[in-house]
């Protein structure tokens, strides 16, 4: 049978209070939930009240004898409620949240405050990596081995991004990568112990285990192909080598070396040898170990297979074919085959056939066939056949023809 204790209370407005018991105490209703042993209701007050823990502080909490586990209390100390969640003997007294703080178990979404660092934590106590997922989706993960990895369920370094790690920091800083390294700031720059360069500098290499360094002093470069505008000694230093290069400017260099073509494409680049572009007509000339090339219109000795000019001005001239040039002034003369329309002066004179219908100057002239207008020379030499207007030899000379020999005047 239900038992009921009536408990009368009489207030300043001589009001009657029922309190009412089936197994549950209930204050100020007649149906308390029977889910509680304790029911307390504000509905019949005259104004809302609420309930007092009871007050202390932390030395005054630690005194109690035997707390048992749930006893609840309101800590002046550190203005919490606080519940036991320990034992009789071992009690843990577990903060309630409130306004953003922990209980001492749990993390705030607000931030924590009174944290110990040396037992509370945010991770796992297993063999367990730390996940952390967006939409249901793990984004980041802390491995067992504290690798930390964003975009990969298994990174391979002590920092891992990409699906495979294809960025990676090891433990002693070392970055590695499989993409590339983009700098899209306006004012994005590379420093290497503090240094960023001045303009123009590049980047070389110091060898393994050493910082590289912004220069403009390079030993060697091997290119496969170069294109520039122009390119000058102060920022290229030593050797260059490129099967191919397209300068579409002046070049200096202190040494070039190419095993492919140089082209200077523009209509106004030039090749500057010494500060100068050289004038027209010129070629270049080399100057020996010592000295550097020059442009010339004097050649001490040219050997060519066939040669076609105006003028050429020569100490020694080699011509394995033909040649036909118009003035001709050297110390020696070889040639298959010279045409010469005007003039020819030269100390030795050799070929296997002349028509010069001009002058020749020569100390000594050998050729199988000779056809000349006037010949000026101390020796002369034909063994096939000679036709000649004008013939002045100071010295021995020998026509030794097959076919026929004229001469004009002699």
């Amino acid at each position: 049978m239900a038992r009921m204790l009536v408990v009368l209370l009489v207030g300043s407005a001589a009001s009657v209070h029922t309190l009412f018991a089936d197994e549950n105490v209930g204050i100020g209703t007649t149906r308390p939930d029977t889910s509680a042993v304790l029911d307390i209701s504000i509905q019949s007050l005259s104004r809302p009240r609420g309930v007092l823990f009871p007050r202390m502080t932390s030395i005054q909490r630690d005194s109690i004898v035997l707390p048992a586990r749930g006893l609840m209390i309101y800590n002046l100390t550190t203005n919490q409620i606080e519940v036991n969640t320990g034992t009789f003997f071992t009690p843990v007294w577990s903060r309630f949240v409130v306004g953003g703080t922990s209980s001492g178990a749990d993390w705030s979404l607000l931030g924590n405050d009174l944290i110990d660092p040396g037992t509370q934590f945010l991770g796992t106590t297993n063999s367990t990596p730390l996940i952390v997922k967006t939409a249901n989706a793990e984004r980041m993960r802390i491995d067992t081995n504290g690798f930390v990895g964003i975009g990969t369920f298994r990174p391979l370094s002590l920092f891992s991004v990409g699906p495979n790690s294809e960025l990676r920091i090891d433990p002693s800083g070392a970055v590695s990568t499989q993409g590339g390294l983009s700098l899209t700031g306006t004012q994005a720059s590379i420093s290497l112990n503090g240094d960023q360069g001045v303009r123009g500098d590049v980047l070389i290499s110091n060898g393994p285990n050493s910082t590289p360094k912004f220069t403009k002093d390079i030993d060697s470069l091997f290119v496969r192909r170069l294109a520039s505008q122009v390119i000058y000694s102060d920022s290229l230093r030593g050797l260059l080598f490129a099967d191919s290069a397209w300068v579409y400017g002046p070049l200096y260099g202190k040494d070039v070396t190419m095993s492919g073509n140089l082209k200077l494409t523009g209509t106004n680049s030039q090749l500057i040898v010494g500060g100068s572009g050289g004038q027209f007509g010129q070629i270049l000339m080399s100057g020996g170990t010592s000295l550097p090339p020059r442009w010339t219109n004097n050649l001490d000795s040219l050997n060519v297979s066939s040669l076609r000019g105006d003028s050429v001005v020569a100490g020694r001239l080699r011509v394995t074919g033909d040649a036909t040039i118009k003035n001709v002034l050297a110390d020696s003369i070889a040639s298959r085959q010279i045409r010469n329309s005007e003039t020819i002066w030269t100390d030795s004179l050799y070929a296997n056939k002349f028509k010069v219908n001009g002058t020749i100057n020569a100390d000594s002239i050998y050729a199988t066939k000779l056809g000349a207008g006037d010949i000026t020379t101390q020796r002369i030499t034909v063994t096939d056949s000679a036709k000649i207007a004008k013939l002045n030899v100071s010295g021995p000379s020998t026509l030794t023809t097959v076919n026929s020999t004229t001469i004009n005047n002699s």
